[in-house]
């Protein structure tokens, strides 16, 4: 039951947003046109690459907090010890950004007229890095310690400014820059806020401020994460930035708008592995994985054929009639969205049992095929070849990641197999 209950406390936390953001999402595309959207679209994307940097600590973190749940003291240290590292190597992204901002906007085949507007908005994003990575890792708190209706409703709170900010700042000018800024401002309002609320909780516990040995325990797991956050991140993104550089910014819209409607409806398989995450760290539960298992398959199925049903009624009501070449592209997305979203388990399930560095083997080997294929997929086919190409790769995770569950996950091998905790 309170399984049940975490689950719809971490569903109302996207859930809601996302029923607002979607039509923000529609109108900003139609005041921003569809280079800037496009863009503004990649800036999601390049956001998400935060975790490459926190070294898997984010992941890590919460495992750690949920074996050492009942220890204040261990807990605290984890947190802040983690927290210092975070805060050191945040530098790394926001200073690679600044740097390369004039190589980043080449690479993205940006037009002469919004050339200026893009400088700007990177050099932003930038700044941007560091709130992101503390945020989440402080989010990593309360999933540790499985207190999910606090932690929804506190993601709630941000990720509804993170879709308001925005369309607030585009609407007194009309600019990517001014998008950007928005989304900049509901970064650090997550932050600011998080920090607050569970550091008057924690600052009573009498504990060290850094402890090296919490952090070592924290790498020897996250370690491997830290591959797998590197690769995954470039496994899922790169389609965009391939495309913008062959095709041209002005494409990306056709292809990051209706991506970004299947990210945002992959949330909820997510919201279900993440919610099971800490109890599978603990022991594996098979009852628990296979409703998880039929509940995601009954999801994924529900969201499949609505999509192929009414991709273009979705495609032009929200977006606008410019944007109907994406209809094909959204069809073969959601072919996609099936497997991504029944692989969501296999793949939690694998970390929680401790075996981090499967999940770095799998898109280890999955990167150099999966580029070439996206390189003459996109080359033939502009946007429909990324969109095909994408769904032929997390096909191939489905499968690979059922298997690796199916030899490490088992009740005889999870007794047999020495897991590193």
């Amino acid at each position: 039951m309170k399984f049940l209950k975490d689950i719809s406390w971490n569903s109302a936390a996207y859930i809601i947003p996302m029923l607002l953001a979607l039509p923000i999402l529609g109108i900003l595309a139609r005041h921003l046109g569809v280079e800037r959207f496009g863009l503004f679209m990649l800036i999601f994307t390049i956001f998400g690459y935060a975790s490459i940097f926190d070294l898997g600590f984010s992941r890590a973190l919460v495992r750690c907090i949920s074996i050492s749940r009942e220890n204040d003291k261990d807990v605290k240290e984890y947190l802040f010890s983690s927290s210092f590292l975070i805060s050191f190597l945040a530098v790394l992204p926001l200073s690679v950004l600044i740097m390369f901002s004039e190589e980043i906007v080449t690479l993205l085949n940006v037009s002469k007229a919004n050339l200026d507007d893009a400088r700007s908005s990177i050099l932003l994003v930038a700044i941007g890095f560091p709130l992101l990575m503390l945020t989440t890792l402080w989010y990593g708190y309360l999933e540790g310690k499985e207190r999910f209706k606090e932690l929804s409703i506190i993601k709630l709170i941000n990720s509804t400014a993170l879709s308001v900010l925005p369309l607030i700042c585009v609407l007194y000018e009309q600019s990517l820059e001014y998008a950007v800024i928005g989304l900049l401002a509901a970064r650090a309002i997550s932050l600011i806020i998080i920090v607050s609320y569970i550091f008057s909780e924690v600052n009573n516990v009498k504990s060290r401020y850094f402890n090296l040995g919490k952090v070592r325990e924290l790498l020897s797991y996250g370690g491997w994460l830290t591959l797998t956050n590197l690769i995954s991140p470039l496994l899922s993104t790169i389609d965009r930035f391939l495309l913008s550089s062959m095709s041209g910014a002005s494409k990306v819209a056709f292809y990051t708008a209706p991506s970004e409607l299947i990210n945002r409806l992959l949330i909820l398989p997510g919201i279900i592995t993440r919610t099971a995450f800490p109890r599978l760290a603990r022991s594996n539960d098979f009852e628990l994985k296979k409703k998880i298992r039929i509940g995601i398959g009954i999801l994924m199925t529900l969201f499949t054929f609505t999509i192929l049903i009414l991709s273009e009624l979705i495609i032009t009501v929200w977006l606008g009639s410019e944007y109907s070449e994406s209809v094909y592209t959204l069809r073969i997305l959601a072919i996609g969205l099936f497997f991504a979203g029944l692989s969501r388990l296999p793949y939690m399930a694998v970390q929680a049992a401790g075996h981090s560095k499967v999940a770095a083997y799998i898109h280890l080997a999955e990167l150099i095929p999966y580029m070439l294929l996206l390189y003459f997929l996109v080359k033939e086919y502009s946007f429909n070849g990324a969109a095909i190409a994408w769904t032929i790769r997390v096909f191939v995770d489905f499968l690979l990641f059922t298997l690796c569950e199916n030899y490490f996950c088992s009740n005889k091998k999870y007794s047999e197999i020495t897991v590193e905790r």
